[in-house]
């Protein structure tokens, strides 16, 4: 979790989905939450939960989970 436009997408790209920067750069916002699972250095299986980071969306999980 973090601020709206920090990079949070954008990292999850380059990192787990194995992107070049110039293309995971101009992501669409995150909406909600984005959950996938990823297979990371072929023995670690890992849930990721990309949460949006717009106010509305930040007031929804730390007041609701």
């Amino acid at each position: 979790m973090g601020k709206s436009a920090a990079g949070k997408t954008t990292m999850k790209s380059i990192i787990f989905a194995s992107k070049y920067v110039k293309n995971a750069m101009n992501q669409a916002l995150t909406i909600g939450v984005d959950h996938k699972k990823f297979e990371y250095l072929g023995n670690y299986k890992i849930d990721l939960y990309d949460c949006a980071g717009q106010d509305k969306y930040m007031d929804e999980y730390l007041n609701s989970k």
